[in-house]
């Protein structure tokens, strides 16, 4: 074979490799240029895959701050209805204050929970308490209420003498009548022999 015809041999060879490997996929079936620029099936599920999670996430996202904004909002309303006097009740001091038997007169841990309520109704003069007085079974019911009455009226003393008005404050006896714990035990009856100090909203 002459050299000239060999070198004819080889172009024609190349050509046809050439075209072996030429795309087979019909024209009108290929995806558009710039509509995927014809890359993988696989990249183009995973893009899918990607796209769709970054939808749920944002879209998780969302719903937690807004669940965590209605939350908020929901306890400054709570908030807002209160009272100062009634956001302090039940921190730091509950407000009860507890007697001896027979007794109507303030203890110095007594003393501590009027002044720390007194302060709040100082702060705000818009606010007015009630202070009912309580005592144990013991006794008749005609002495109870006037112990109870004399118990309440010890507490609203200790309050004038941390500035608060004695018309900002209502005294009420309700004797025996209302105990705070049932039984016939000296624990019953320690915890029932009180003055409990409330908001007047009337």
């Amino acid at each position: 074979m002459t050299r000239m015809n060999w070198i004819g041999l080889s172009l024609a060879m190349v050509m046809l490799g050439g075209c072996s490997s030429a795309p087979t996929v019909p024209e009108d079936q290929r995806i558009p240029e710039g509509e995927g620029d014809y890359r993988d099936v696989d990249d183009l599920v995973r893009q899918s895959q990607q796209d769709e999670s970054s939808v749920e996430t944002s879209a998780e996202e969302s719903d937690s701050a807004l669940a965590e904004e209605d939350l908020t909002e929901a306890d400054s309303l709570n908030k807002g209805e209160l009272s100062p006097f009634e956001q302090a009740m039940g921190e730091t001091y509950d407000p009860v204050i507890y007697f001896g038997y027979d007794q109507s007169q303030l203890d110095e841990a007594s003393m501590a929970t009027v002044q720390h309520f007194a302060n709040i109704l100082v702060d705000n003069p818009d606010e007015r308490i009630k202070l009912i007085g309580h005592t144990d079974e013991r006794g008749s019911q005609e002495y109870n209420l006037a112990l109870g009455e004399r118990r309440a009226q010890a507490v609203a003393e200790a309050f004038m003498l941390y500035g608060v008005s004695d018309v900002r404050m209502e005294i009420i006896s309700m004797g025996e009548t209302e105990p705070a714990a049932e039984g016939q035990t000296e624990k019953a009856w320690a915890l029932n022999r009180r003055v409990e100090i409330e908001p007047d909203n009337e």
